[in-house]
């Protein structure tokens, strides 16, 4: 396990959030534009908190694209600059992180920067920002925290991004599967690397399960993902098949790929027939175990969580012989309207599946 705890503060929707004592699987239950894909974009920066283009990537995910320098406004609260959002983290190794991320104010129509004193105007949208900073720092266990500053700006219709300001090596990796199908530019480069390593035969085995025609993978011209299928004279590129195939490729390959990293997929059942989502979880639970993986999933869907109760109850050794790996957390809006959550262990959920109590 990687990430213990996590703490969000004016983040997208997110007023205010703490999320605690993780697992190795984590899924996020609740209703819709509650905050579940907020939280894993929040995992995602804060596991690439050097790196500001990352505020595109997530943003791609969701249809959004940046055209002009106002788009900033979509990573704070209200679409409102003086809410400042950030994102921290301990680790259980007891380190910590933190992500600050702050907008370049400007006055619309003046050149110069603004000053604290022009904070007033931030709400009567007279401010506008055509850059933003990643205020990072991390802090191992009993060493002195370490600060710095990474930009990303708008600069004549193009985004440029500034590096950290003094020097820094990221030791988390982190990959985001958005709720729809968006190969990764890098999907082929990592299976590229499994080939060489002789490891493919480790996606080939789960893709299988999916689907048995499966005999090999490959990489063509051009990067494109190959599939060899039993019964057809010609490899077939993957994206000729269903989005199903083409999701569990990629969950495969980037789990193989970041041992001891993070992955996070929202949506997780988007693209499967209901009758494979047993196997999709047996797959994803044993594979994150051995490459010591860990998971960040969100979803509504009730026969995901029907199919992963039904792996507890045919095989409880996927968790009892470790603890309870996983764990399931419910977003809610108590009685202020504030963003609150519910703890479950396996345990506890299977109980709530098994009992029809309503869990997402």
């Amino acid at each position: 396990m990687i990430i213990k705890s996590l703490e969000i503060k004016d983040f997208r929707s997110i007023e205010s959030l703490k999320l605690g004592e993780f697992g190795n699987i984590n899924l996020i239950l609740g209703n819709n534009n509650v905050g579940k894909t907020t939280i894993l974009e929040s995992i995602f920066l804060l596991t690439g908190m050097s790196n500001p283009v990352l505020l595109l990537n997530i943003d791609s995910f969701r249809g959004l694209a940046h055209n002009d320098p106002e788009d900033f406004r979509f990573f704070f609260r209200d679409l409102d600059y003086s809410n400042r959002p950030q994102i921290s983290g301990t680790l259980y190794n007891k380190d910590t992180r933190s992500l600050k991320i702050t907008p370049d104010l400007k006055i619309q129509g003046a050149n110069q920067s603004s000053t604290a004193s022009a904070s007033n105007q931030i709400l009567d949208g007279s401010m506008i920002a055509d850059s933003v900073s990643f205020e990072f720092s991390q802090k191992a266990y009993h060493s002195r925290e370490e600060n710095y500053k990474a930009t990303l700006k708008f600069v004549n219709g193009a985004h440029q991004s500034i590096p950290p300001n003094k020097a820094y090596s990221e030791k988390l990796y982190g990959i985001f599967m958005g709720a729809g199908y968006h190969q990764s530019p890098d999907l082929g480069k990592r299976l590229d690397k499994l080939i060489i390593e002789k490891r493919k035969d480790e996606v080939v085995l789960g893709l299988k399960l999916l689907n048995p025609r499966i005999q090999d993978i490959s990489i063509g011209a051009g990067g494109i993902i190959n599939l060899d299928l039993n019964g057809i004279s010609r490899l077939i590129p993957s994206n000729l098949l269903g989005s199903g195939t083409n999701r569990l490729i990629s969950y495969l390959i980037d789990i193989c790929s970041i041992r001891n990293g993070i992955l996070t997929i929202d949506e997780i059942e988007n693209g499967f027939h209901y009758s494979v989502l047993p196997s999709i979880w047996n797959l994803l639970i044993k594979s994150a175990k051995l490459y010591n993986v860990q998971l960040f999933i969100s979803t509504h869907n009730v026969e995901i969580l029907k199919a992963l109760s039904s792996c507890l109850n045919s095989d409880n050794q996927l968790f009892n012989d470790d603890g309870d790996r996983l764990v399931v957390f419910k977003l809610f809006s108590d009685k202020d309207n504030k963003l609150n959550s519910t703890r479950f262990t396996a345990s506890q959920f299977q109980h709530a599946i098994d009992s029809e109590i309503e869990v997402r």
